[in-house]
């Protein structure tokens, strides 16, 4: 029972790579400087514009100046209307958001 209430050790290879840790830190991603084309982001069958919130905040966040727009069309039951129909409102509302962009 001793064995139990034993702190964990980081095994060997832990330690090992431990002092390799700063070399991996430039690749954690930064903010970016630079302009992006726009973000369009499209739901999948029975989901909703709601399901991307996250997305959205961490495209805003990590790439600054981009233009996301979350598409909120055929929503849940919606998304099951034949296909043709979806693509012409999805065609709609597409186009206007690819004029504007530079």
């Amino acid at each position: 029972m001793p064995g139990l209430w034993r702190q964990r050790l980081p095994s060997a290879w832990a330690l090992l790579l431990l002092p390799f840790l700063p070399l991996l830190m430039p690749a954690a991603p930064a903010a970016h400087r630079g302009s992006y084309k726009p973000v369009i982001v499209v739901h999948g069958l029975f989901d909703s514009s709601y399901s991307f919130r996250h997305l959205l905040d961490y495209i805003n966040e990590t790439h600054t100046g981009t233009v996301v727009t979350v598409l909120d069309l055929f929503d849940g039951r919606e998304s099951l209307r034949p296909l043709w129909e979806q693509v012409q409102g999805f065609r709609e509302a597409v186009v206007p958001i690819m004029e504007k962009a530079p």
